[in-house]
């Protein structure tokens, strides 16, 4: 059981999902149909030139357009889960752009099943009385797993909530001093950064060690 899932109270449920990284569970308790849903924020085009270039997660901190967030607001991407895989077990099925819910040629599924006939109804309702909605103990901005229980109720975790953002680094020892370095690069996940720094290894010879390091922005 997931200790940290918890029920989002009418008021807070639009926001949790449209944080970034949401994962949502809905009911409707009249039929007891239930989905879960992941609801995840685009990438702003600063990111999607750098992930052209294997950088996957970066963003360049002068972008105009997303402010060094390297979030498309506005513009997310929502899937349902099909499988027994919490994690994986995900299908598209379409695009909520500003609000507005719709299928795309990558939808898995056509308006008319249930999933899509839900989700569509739920991004037009999100506060209604008429459905319940949970989080599933993650972080509806940066989508990691919540640790403290004071984030129970509104799905946040602490550093987001105070209105930084979660980012990852790699630090890297390439001389004799010992000491940790590395650049302003930043990545959203902590396995693009890994990724990175497992690049970055193999064609910096200098390189000794390598970490990937929590930075709050």
């Amino acid at each position: 059981m997931n200790e940290m899932r918890g029920l989002l109270a009418s008021g807070t449920r639009e926001k949790y999902a449209l944080g970034g990284h949401a994962t949502i569970t809905t009911e409707n308790p009249a039929t007891g149909n239930r989905f879960t849903f992941k609801i995840d924020v685009a990438s702003c085009e600063c990111v999607q030139k750098l992930e052209s270039w294997g950088r996957k997660g970066a963003a360049k901190k002068d972008c105009t357009l997303c402010n060094g967030s390297g979030r498309k607001t506005g513009l997310y991407f929502v899937k349902v889960l099909v499988g027994p895989d919490n994690q994986n077990s995900y299908a598209y099925i379409g695009l909520l752009d500003k609000g507005a819910f719709m299928l795309t040629k990558n939808s898995k599924f056509d308006d008319a099943a249930p999933s899509v006939r839900a989700f569509a109804w739920v991004a037009k309702h999100w506060e209604s009385d008429e459905m319940n909605v949970w989080h599933e103990g993650s972080c509806g901005i940066c989508g990691r797993k919540l640790t403290v229980p004071e984030s129970i109720s509104s799905g946040i975790g602490p550093v987001c909530a105070a209105g930084g953002l979660l980012m990852f680094k790699v630090e890297v020892i390439a001389d004799n001093s010992g000491q940790w370095v590395g650049n302003s690069l930043t990545f959203d996940s902590r396995e693009a950064a890994e990724a990175y720094g497992v690049d970055l290894f193999s064609r910096w010879t200098a390189v000794r060690e390598w970490r990937v390091v929590e930075v709050a922005q």
